[in-house]
Order: structure tokens, then sequence, then C-alpha cells
């Protein structure tokens, strides 16, 4: 039988804490998803930026801990936002080429 285990004030606090940082940051069309499994030796955290663009796992090399695996979400979401019009010119194009298809098919 397993014993029952309950949250320390303290630890309720830091996970309290950790859950309003992650509100604070994020913006409108964000989202952050994270799994931790029994027996896993690191969370994984999937992330969709603001132009809801997915990346299903944030890793990367020396990315050890939740913290640096939400720095990497930061890290996109800047890259992104400095492509911006790039990535507006690519989605105009996108529903151009979109749109064309439809109207052939009606």
């Amino acid at each position: 039988m397993v014993e029952a285990k309950t949250l320390t004030p303290e630890q309720r606090d830091t996970l309290n804490a950790a859950e309003q940082i992650l509100r604070d940051m994020l913006l409108p069309g964000e989202v952050i998803m994270t799994s931790l499994h029994a027996g896993w030796e690191a969370m994984s955290v999937s992330y969709w930026t603001p132009n809801h663009v997915q990346h299903t796992s944030l890793w990367r090399s020396g990315a050890t801990c939740f913290a640096d695996k939400i720095d990497y979400a930061l890290e996109l979401r800047a890259d992104e936002e400095g492509r911006a019009e790039q990535i507006k010119a690519e989605r105009i194009a996108s529903l151009k080429a979109e749109l064309g298809k439809l109207e052939q098919a009606a």
C-alpha cells in the first residue's frame, strides 16, 4: 500500500508561485503543456507560440531543468516576434493559395 503524501506549506507556496510566474508570462494564444511521469529524469514541455506554432518538445543540448525549457520558449517567442512581417506574408500567401483551391473546386 502506498503511503498518502501531502505538500508542505513551503512546497504549496513554491508550486503556486511557479504557476503564477507562468500565467503572468503567457501572451494571448500561447500554451505551455507539461508532463512529468514517475521515473522520468525531467519534465517534458510542449509549447505553442502566440501564432499557434507548435513545438512538441522543448529540448536542446544543455537544457536540463524546467526553467531552461521556459527560457527556450521565451527565445522562440522572441524569434517569432522578430519575424512578424515574414510570418504575416507567409500566412497571406498560404490563405491566397487555399482560397484559389476552393474557388477552383466550386
